[in-house]
């Protein structure tokens, strides 16, 4: 086989394998099209073909870090949350949507979507309802405790109330 057909099957595989593609966007496709299209060497086109390979195992990170978007909305480590720290998850979320969204997502390149995988990964870690929650638990079992018109019954059926609050 001459250099030309080795092209010619190595792009016919690479433009193959693209098709089996299901995370990366419409715009992500046609981009690593039109750089198949223009390769003019077969390791060219293999280096395509392996970026692509490689987005599309990003953009599956991706989607995997927002899967449980609702249940952690939902979930009292987001609810009791800084609001500061609630609305950067929700930021890095409806970015990571964005970028997600096969119709209307833009060529984003790999750096582009780690950086997305990355602020979902580090906001939703940063969500502080679980530590907020304990500190309030702890400031009103100290408040009860310094009520001197209570007696040791009723300190003992608030701190238990208190223990039992979940939101």
């Amino acid at each position: 086989m001459n250099g030309d057909a080795k092209l010619a099957e190595a792009k016919a595989a690479a433009k193959q394998n693209l098709g089996t593609l299901n995370h990366i966007t419409n715009a992500q496709r046609t981009a690593l099209e039109g750089q198949i299209n223009q390769a003019t060497t077969v390791d060219g086109v293999n280096t395509v073909k392996t970026n692509a390979n490689t987005l599309d195992s990003a953009m599956n990170s991706l989607q995997g870090s927002i899967n449980d978007k609702d249940a952690t909305l939902r979930n009292q480590n987001y609810l009791d949350a800084d609001e500061s720290k609630r609305n950067a998850y929700t930021q890095a979320v409806t970015a990571a949507e964005g970028i997600l969204n096969k119709q209307t997502g833009g060529n984003t390149s790999k750096a582009d979507v780690d950086n997305a995988l990355n602020a979902v990964t580090r906001t939703k870690a940063a969500l502080n309802g679980a530590e907020n929650l304990r500190n309030a638990k702890t400031s009103a079992t100290n408040t009860i405790n310094g009520l001197p018109n209570l007696t040791q019954l009723q300190k003992d059926n608030l701190k238990h109330q208190v223990e039992q609050a979940q939101m």
